[in-house]
């Protein structure tokens, strides 16, 4: 907190000019101290000028704010009437209906977290400006025009200030839970056999097995000797004589031989089906077969045959077979992708269309994980920074004031502080590609309703605003591009709107009911920082009242405050690493299938796989989306592989 500041001195100067009117200003410097009663030197400091009528705690009828710096004594010089009004006119002042109070506040570090210096009553100075309008007085002649001063020289910038104390370590985190077993290895080779053991004692000799079966019986013995023959029968048939081995008896009472032949089968052998005796309906049927040495059908089937993409237990043919298989739809793809969304979008390049059926849907790709790092997001702002600052220039002869303009693309620079006021309008010429690059050598500050306008597709992507020193938007702003204040503050008025974002390389940022618009979605110089909406490498990021911002907010020293009553759609990261996950999802006509979406925590290869039914005109894609930081992939293979 800041202890009351000693005021050294207030002047109110009153100069006549030829038109007989008074310069609505007042000069006022103050030298400030901390609570330690030590001087605040060469700093940057954000200062409320309030006028209060009535009395120390009465209705302000004037409001503005001002950046100034301090000098080596602590001293802060500025003109009330000459800054950025928050509210009323100073020029509407009733300064016969008084009393009036002259209320001061600052921010040492160049932001709008104000702190009380003090109130004081304004005595007889500013009633000089009462007396121009009072009429009571005569006006003397008027006085010739004095000559225009030259522009003083541009002050020099204000120290750095001192790096804040580190912070306490924080307590270690919790260990992770333990990681999943990995797959078995495989089965190492079986060893070498080894040398045989010595013969062990005989053992007690067994009982007596079994008796084994009976052995096959001997060869047949020779016959023996033919017996006498007998005597003839009286009157009966003569005596059979005996037959040899595979003989048979005849009816003409002879013994034949039994072969193949006597049964009728001599063309059968054992080899050849050729030579089977078969039936003549089999034979027919046989005669209508193919060659099973050289298969080839001559003729058409005499069986109905499927048509093709018919399910069916008819007959295939070889069309039908090659028609109905194999039906597979894909796609590869090299080029990067890249994306900080938060919420599903699809990867663009990534979708099929196959025709009706079932599929086996999958998908695999290379991708990396940058994680939110402050440290890294500094330097991607110096590299912004130098690269902007490197571009040629094309016009270095316009005034330090832009107002009520139509501007054609280019890198415009000035020497100093530079304002801009009414409606400037950037015109692109058809170019959605044009640049329009702004490097004010000083500080750089907007009057109040400042309005860019973009024409003849202009667009916030390649917008640049640098400003060596502060930045300070008026209430009402409207503006395009992103800013950049190096080693300077940026303040925004209320209700003002920027669509880009807010960089300083060292210095406070500081909102008040204001609206940012990030510019994630473009492809510029900025590159990574896109999906930031504030960051500063060095300073506090402050809010007051409902502002509204749609993008991440960090710094790498400092801290977030106020943004409780904001409406954020981002994330407010804290200095130093971030962890995230990326998440990739099959989708079919913009519906997620379930189960088909897997997660990630660290660079690798993404692979999804699932089944899906898809009807004519179906569309399937890929979709993915990030934690926070930025996820890229490469490599891309998708496939559907029909089903049955």
């Amino acid at each position: 907190m800041f202890k009351k500041g000693l005021l050294l001195t207030t002047y109110l100067f009153i100069h006549f000019f030829s038109t007989a009117q008074v310069p609505q200003k007042m000069n006022f410097q103050a030298v400030l101290r901390n609570a330690n009663n030590a001087i605040i030197a060469k700093c940057v400091v954000g200062m409320r000028i309030s006028i209060l009528k009535g009395g120390p705690s009465g209705t302000s009828v004037y409001t503005e704010t001002q950046t100034v710096n301090t000098d080596y004594n602590g001293l802060v010089s500025l003109q009330i009437g000459g800054g950025m009004p928050q509210l009323g006119l100073f020029s509407s002042i009733d300064w016969g209906n008084g009393p009036f109070f002259l209320k001061t506040e600052a921010d040492p570090n160049g932001g709008i977290d104000y702190s009380i210096i003090g109130t004081s009553e304004l005595l007889s100075v500013p009633y000089a400006l009462y007396a121009v309008n009072s009429g009571n007085s005569i006006p003397g002649p008027a006085g010739p025009a004095g000559p225009m001063g030259s522009i003083g020289a541009a002050g020099l910038n204000g120290a750095a200030g001192l790096s804040g104390i580190d912070g306490l370590k924080g307590i270690d985190g919790l260990n992770g839970a333990a990681g999943i077993n990995g797959i078995d290895g495989l089965n190492g080779t079986a060893g070498l056999d080894g040398t045989a053991g010595l013969d062990g004692a005989a053992g007690v000799a067994g009982t007596n097995g079994l008796d084994g079966a009976a052995g096959l019986n001997g060869a047949a013995g020779t016959n023996g000797l033919d017996g006498v023959d007998g005597i003839d029968a009286i009157g009966g048939e003569p005596a059979v004589d005996v037959g040899g081995l595979r003989q048979y008896y005849r009816g003409d009472k002879s013994w034949q031989t039994l072969n193949a032949a006597a049964v009728n089968l001599g063309n059968v052998d054992n080899t050849s089906d050729l030579n089977k005796i078969i039936s003549t309906a089999t034979q027919s049927a046989l005669d209508l077969k193919a060659n099973l040495v050289s298969p080839e059908f001559t003729e058409t089937p005499l069986s109905t045959t499927a048509s093709i993409g018919n399910n069916s237990t008819q007959i295939a043919t070889t069309a039908f077979v090659l028609a109905n298989t194999d039906k597979v739809t894909s796609l590869t793809a090299g080029n990067e992708l890249s994306t900080n969304s938060t919420t599903d979008i699809i990867a663009t390049g990534v979708s099929l269309s196959p025709a009706a059926g079932k599929y086996l849907i999958q998908y695999n790709a290379q991708f990396t994980l940058e994680q939110v790092n402050t440290l890294q997001a500094g330097t991607d702002l110096d590299l912004i920074y130098s690269t902007l600052s490197a571009k040629t220039v094309t016009n270095s002869i316009h005034s330090v004031t832009y107002v009520d303009e139509i501007l054609l693309p280019g890198v415009y620079t000035n020497t100093g502080a530079v304002t801009a006021n009414g409606t400037i309008t950037l015109d692109a010429q058809n170019n959605p590609n044009a640049e329009f690059i702004f490097r004010f050598s000083g500080a750089f500050s907007t009057g109040v309703g400042l309005t860019i306008v973009l024409a003849n597709e202009a667009s916030a992507c390649n917008i640049y605003w640098v400003a060596e020193g502060a930045i300070a938007l008026a209430a009402g702003t409207t503006m395009e591009g992103t800013l950049i204040a190096n080693n300077g503050a940026i303040t925004i008025g209320s209700l003002s709107t920027v669509n880009g974002s807010l960089f300083s390389t060292a210095g406070a940022l500081g909102l008040d009911a204001s609206t940012i618009n990030s510019l994630s979605s473009c492809n510029n110089i900025s590159g990574a920082m896109n999906h930031y909406a504030l960051f500063t490498k060095t300073g506090g990021i402050t809010n007051i009242n409902h502002s509204i911002i749609t993008g991440d907010i960090a710094t790498h020293v400092g801290a977030v405050t106020g943004f409780s009553t904001a409406t954020l759609n981002g994330t407010i990261y804290n200095p130093g690493i971030t962890s995230t996950t990326a998440n990739f999802s099959v989708y079919l006509n913009d519906t997620k299938i379930p189960f088909s979406d897997r997660s990630y925590s660290a660079s690798s290869v993404v692979t999804l796989q699932t089944i899906a039914t898809l009807a004519t005109s179906d569309i399937i894609d890929i979709r993915w989306k990030i934690g926070s930081g930025i996820a890229k992939m490469t490599n891309r293979l998708f496939s559907a592989l029909q089903v049955r």
